[in-house]
């Protein structure tokens, strides 16, 4: 991931193969997204193509990890005070 560049795109057989868990996953969706570097999967029942702008699952998958980082974020705001 470290080698990839602006305008490449990474495809893996599953989305599964990115990260440990689903907000690992979605958290490097969104990193690769910010970078402008393209997602696409090719094996899982619900197709990821970063790069289409009339994918609406990929427009998804940033939406969702960007939730993700917001609501992290603000958990870890809400713990300092405590």
């Amino acid at each position: 991931m470290q080698r990839a560049w602006q305008g490449d795109r990474i495809t893996v057989l599953t989305l599964d193969r990115l990260g440990r868990t689903v907000r690992d996953t979605l958290n490097l969706i969104h990193e690769l997204d910010d970078r402008k570097i393209g997602l696409r999967n090719l094996a899982d029942p619900i197709k990821v193509d970063t790069t289409d702008p009339e994918d609406s699952m990929g427009h998804l998958a940033v939406a969702a990890g960007r939730c993700v980082l917001e609501v992290v974020s603000q958990v870890r705001v809400i713990t300092a005070v405590r």
